[in-house]
């Protein structure tokens, strides 16, 4: 219902206050395909349900590896400014999210930072 951005389901489970947890690796392969998608507020959603959003898929990547892969501006403002996300999270390369920027991506990031706090 969440990736389909069904609305009225969203609603129901905010309104239920759904707590919805895993652990497991099927959790982060979830999130990180979620998060490929770019369904920034499917991911909010899971997060105000208390989900565990730190998960990680298959290669230890997480959502803020992905959001870096795919430039996703919005997703790293949004776990580094209204979460306690770890974005110091190795994946199975050795990498944080933040080593798969650019000087270009950065710049960007960095700009739009700026706009958001203003």
């Amino acid at each position: 219902s969440c990736v389909n951005e069904d609305t009225n389901m969203i609603s129901i489970l905010r309104k239920n206050n759904a707590k919805l947890n895993g652990s497991d690796e099927s959790y982060g392969n979830f999130f990180c395909k979620i998060a490929l998608l770019r369904k920034n507020n499917c991911i909010k959603l899971f997060y105000n349900c208390e989900a565990n959003i730190m998960n990680q898929d298959i290669d230890k990547k997480t959502i803020a590896h992905i959001a870096f892969i795919t430039k996703n501006i919005e997703l790293i403002l949004f776990l580094k400014n209204e979460t306690r996300y770890n974005l110091d999270v190795l994946d199975y390369f050795n990498k944080i999210p933040h080593d798969y920027s650019d000087a270009d991506f950065d710049e960007l990031l960095k700009e739009s930072a700026l706009k958001i706090k203003v």
